[in-house]
């Protein structure tokens, strides 16, 4: 080949990859979600709205105290109706006089095209633990449930995960639902084929219930695995003792009955302290954080867990995330979300196998106009340093929000928010996050976010393809 072709397929290759450096992220579509509106018109006024909701093959999913509705993935149009989470569990078999309901958890399993919900109900002690899968990868298109009491207490805040093998449901345990003793936590292991069978079964669910948090960590998260089977499923937790900790589990046979628990394994992570309340424009500190533990669901790809939790920075929520070697527990990488003119509150992580990952939050602040708003920033690489970009909007706040509560109460918010991985392409995240729309009024947005451009990306290859071709003529 002469110089001068190796010279322009240099310099060619030099401006593609120029061009693909700077593709920037972008917004998809953006449309709004279920809202307090919404849940009024089903026959409830509640908060928080627990805001959960993913991406299937063709619809976005979101599942809400007091309400479930699937929206078309290309345009945002809703697809049917929306319905009570008390309708939905009903025609899923799950008979009427459930009484009220609370925190739904909803997952899109790619790996056997179903979707997987849980929520539980609100007696007084040994509540119902609610566990359904779709009939198929529409969500609007049947599903089938199961249910199973806690042998005792009260199983609050259920956390869901899937894996290859297994379908994970964890809870904090407390005496009762009104009671403040808090007495452990429960995780229950359902092979994943008993649920997508004809009937569901959990005939082979491994129980282990009212472990002790001091050796097994606080608000437990089952983590959601794509991959292929690990011959273990994942759990990860904050430290019940020590801020700064990370303990992590592994449930080992989780396709069979008889699972166990492998030992806890105590992380050392950056030191951390628990966020403070949320400001609003009209001088108020009483949006409601919950606390530092992991809130929303955690995702492994590869070797790789994205997790994420609130921290305090200088007296101001902040967000502190997290990237752990699965199989080592080391930590990858970890950072922290700050900024002394705001509060950033529920946010909620996901990653892909190429290293690009967005974390989605509410923001609120003291300025005039910093009502509680949907953002999300996004991982960004420049000269070899991985970092998270500034803030960007999705949906602004139109109001301080105060509801329900007297004046020194913290105002209920969140109490957790969901980002994920389209199962089409890996470069596309979705994120619902809550806003507020009147002073008394949530809504919730849900936002496509593309990293990068997957136009761009096809562009170079095809470019690169031409070059390789060109050269082998020449």
């Amino acid at each position: 080949m002469s110089r001068r072709r190796m010279r322009y397929i240099v310099a060619m290759s030099a401006v593609l990859a120029t061009v693909a450096a700077k593709a920037s992220p972008r917004i998809g579509l953006s449309f709004t979600g279920i809202t307090n509106d919404d849940i009024v018109a089903l026959g409830q006024d509640l908060a928080p709205p627990d805001t959960t909701g993913t991406a299937g093959p063709n619809h976005f999913a979101a599942f809400l105290n007091g309400g479930f509705a699937a929206y078309d993935k290309s345009t945002g149009a809703l697809v049917g109706q929306k319905i009570s989470d008390t309708q939905f569990w009903t025609n899923a078999g799950i008979f009427p006089g459930l009484g009220n309901l609370s925190d739904p958890r909803l997952i899109y399993d790619p790996t056997s095209s179903h979707w997987f919900a849980a929520q539980i109900t609100l007696e007084s002690t040994r509540n119902r633990v609610l566990l359904a899968r779709s009939d198929s990868p529409d969500p609007t298109a049947g599903w089938k449930a199961v249910s199973f009491k806690v042998s005792g207490g009260f199983a609050d805040f259920p956390m869901l995960g899937v894996d290859a093998d297994g379908v994970y449901v964890s809870a904090n345990v407390f005496d009762s639902r009104t009671g403040q003793s808090l007495t452990g936590a429960s995780v229950f292991s359902i092979p994943k084929a008993d649920l997508l069978s004809s009937t569901p079964s959990i005939a082979r669910m491994t129980p282990f219930e009212n472990l002790d948090l001091i050796q097994r960590g606080f608000t437990i998260q089952p983590v959601n695995d794509f991959g292929p089977s690990k011959g273990h499923g994942s759990l990860i937790a904050v430290d019940a003792i020590q801020l700064g900790k990370i303990d992590r589990t592994n449930i080992i046979g989780p396709a069979f009955a008889n699972a166990a628990l492998s030992p806890t394994t105590v992380i050392a992570a950056a030191d951390e302290s628990l966020p403070p309340l949320g400001r609003q424009p009209d001088g108020t500190q009483r949006l409601d954080f919950g606390n530092d533990n992991y809130l929303a669901s955690v995702y492994q790809v590869g070797d790789s867990i994205w997790a994420v939790h609130g921290t305090d920075v200088n007296n101001h929520a902040a967000i502190r995330w997290t990237v752990l070697d699965e199989k080592t527990h080391a930590i990858i990488q970890e950072g922290t979300i700050a900024d002394g003119r705001y509060d950033f509150l529920y946010p909620s992580i996901a990653g892909n196998q190429f290293g690009e990952a967005v974390i989605g939050y509410t923001r609120t602040g003291s300025g005039p106009t910093d009502f509680p708003g949907a953002f999300a920033s996004i991982w960004t690489t420049a000269d070899g340093v991985t970092t998270f970009g500034d803030p960007v909007l999705l949906q602004a706040g139109l109001a301080n929000y105060h509801k329900f509560n007297s004046p020194l109460s913290p105002e209920r918010w969140g109490d957790y928010s969901q980002t994920s991985i389209d199962p089409d392409n890996p470069h596309i995240f979705w994120t619902t996050q809550e806003f507020s729309m009147t002073v008394d009024r949530w809504g919730t947005q849900i936002t496509q976010i593309i990293v990068p451009e997957p136009a761009t990306a096809g562009l170079v290859l095809l470019a690169s393809t031409l070059l390789l071709c060109w050269r082998r003529r020449a």
